[in-house]
């Protein structure tokens, strides 16, 4: 398998017949899983929001995606550490993801919003990640999330949920209460209340600091 980014801001490619140049450029191109992948934007004001994916290997020429992206923001990173970039774009605290299928060669077609990880734990048989989410429209409190990938479906395990002085309050670490929930079938809204937490005497809760000393005992580790 190889993985690489090739260039970002050129502005040719001889190779591709499906893409009308007089339109579009190339932004970025990466090569993976034996093809190289074009990501070319419209040029004008009226356009450059717009994201054409151009999937070229040896036998074919294909366009995989093309749609308008919200601000024309996009980065390229392996979400799910199986080696492989994935095409991601931003909402708010959420990652709009496509995750990259090697075995159809391609993006998949529907985005996955992901919470903003930050932080990885590594143990021998998984990578699990924590993420915060800070308070917003349909989620009046700040919470973070211990989840894990099994393939490009991501699976929830925790969350802590901050409940904070007023609604929509956030400031990242105070809160009033603090609960952890354990999440069922992997599904952010369907949960259950394991406990209270209690506030250090600091004031400020480190979610970070929770996950990396409790999740042994939340996942069952010895």
């Amino acid at each position: 398998m190889l993985l690489l980014i090739l260039n970002r801001g050129y502005s040719q490619n001889k190779h591709s017949i499906l893409v009308d140049k007089r339109y579009f450029k190339v932004d970025t191109i990466i090569k993976q899983n034996n093809s190289r992948f074009y990501f070319w934007r419209g040029k004008a004001d009226t356009t450059y929001k717009r994201i054409i994916i151009e999937r070229i290997s040896k036998h074919s020429d294909k366009v995989i995606f093309d749609d308008f992206i919200r601000d024309g923001d996009y980065d390229l990173f392996d979400m799910n550490d199986d080696g492989f970039l994935d095409f991601v774009t931003y909402y708010h605290d959420y990652d709009q993801v496509l995750f990259f299928n090697p075995s159809i060669n391609r993006f998949i077609d529907t985005s996955i919003d992901m919470p903003k990880v930050v932080g990885k734990i590594h143990t021998p048989t998984a990578i699990f990640y924590y993420s915060y989410t800070h308070a917003a429209y349909g989620d009046p409190y700040p919470y973070s999330t211990l989840f894990k990938y099994k393939g490009a479906v991501p699976v929830f395990m925790y969350s802590l949920k901050y409940i904070t002085k007023e609604m929509y309050w956030d400031v990242e670490g105070e809160a009033e209460e603090i609960y952890l929930y354990q999440i069922k079938n992997g599904n952010l809204r369907d949960s259950v209340l394991v406990k209270k937490i209690s506030m250090p005497s600091s004031g400020k809760f480190d979610h970070a600091k929770f996950w990396r000393e409790h999740y042994k005992q939340l996942l069952g580790y010895h």
